[in-house]
């Protein structure tokens, strides 16, 4: 018959029983001893290692000394491995069931996501956006998927996208949302850029030209206080407009080519808003400044 011994749970200092050859056993349940786990998961003082795959510093903190690669190059070597044995191949029955899964445990709330997750996703997925990674990955993604840039540009694309929008109409104000939000994207993710657009290093952020740029550079000499595309307003006909800039309480639109829809834009925006100061640069206001400040900032094109 086996001996027994008497232990108190160090977490919640319960008396237990345990057989001998268990005697150092601290925690009187799972309960407790998963408690007493997370309470010295981070009690490890890191090892300074250099992987053996990449050569770079890491530090190791799973207390494994024959721990020799970075994480990085773990789950790399791990995703080669799966990609081998086709284990990310799924049938369509397993992504409906799967999916339907997901779809339970978020309504009965198991699977609830924190707002510090969210945010900490939030940032990660803006930093991966703003610094390129995200666009190589799609692009690299949908090449070897599709054979094409971007999925919409695939058979399978355009057909989903046919079937989604047939007989659907959209409100003003989800019109309204998508002009807001598209705005939005490109004043912060630059890496959408279209003709001149682009950051300038001199100025630290993102235009859309060279005349927007130049007349920026011309504030900036002058010590002129200013705001790059500082408001979006809403018009009437479901649109958004965006002036360029704005000092103080007066708005800037920077034109070097007036087309209808531009025009129609300003004109319904000095309708609806008239209390609000709108100027023009067109061809001849800039010329002007050209001429005063082409050999004074670091100018661009003609």
């Amino acid at each position: 018959m086996p001996n027994y011994v008497k232990n108190n749970c160090v977490i919640c200092n319960k008396e237990f029983e345990v057989i001998y050859k268990k005697r150092k056993q601290k925690t009187c349940s799972k309960e407790c001893g998963y408690k007493l786990r997370k309470l010295n998961k981070n009690t490890f003082t890191p090892v300074e290692k250099t992987c053996q795959s990449c050569n770079s510093i890491f530090l190791d903190k799973t207390k494994l000394s024959k721990q020799k690669t970075c994480r990085k190059c773990v789950l790399k070597k791990g995703v080669e491995s799966r990609k081998r044995k086709g284990s990310y191949k799924r049938t369509k029955e397993q992504n409906d069931k799967a999916s339907q899964t997901l779809k339970q445990k978020h309504a009965s709330g198991e699977l609830e996501i924190s707002q510090t997750q969210k945010d900490i996703i939030s940032k990660s997925l803006k930093s991966r956006w703003y610094d390129g990674s995200m666009k190589e990955k799609s692009y690299n993604t949908c090449m070897e998927k599709y054979g094409v840039g971007h999925w919409t540009k695939s058979n399978i694309g355009r057909n989903f996208i046919s079937k989604a929008k047939k007989g659907k109409q959209l409100s003003d104000t989800a019109k309204q949302n998508m002009s807001r939000a598209a705005a939005e994207r490109i004043r912060n993710y630059p890496v959408y850029s279209f003709g001149n657009g682009g950051i300038r290093e001199d100025l630290g952020f993102y235009v859309r030209s060279n005349w927007e740029a130049n007349f920026a550079r011309v504030l900036k000499y002058e010590n002129v206080q200013f705001d790059y595309e500082p408001k979006t307003f809403i018009l009437n006909n479901s649109t958004t407009y965006t002036p360029d800039f704005r000092i103080k309480n007066i708005y800037f639109e920077i034109k070097g080519y007036m087309n209808e829809s531009s025009k129609n834009k300003i004109d319904t925006f000095r309708k609806l808003y008239p209390q609000e100061l709108l100027v023009l640069i067109e061809g001849f206001e800039y010329n002007l400044l050209r001429n005063i400040y082409k050999n004074k900032v670091a100018w661009e094109g003609k």
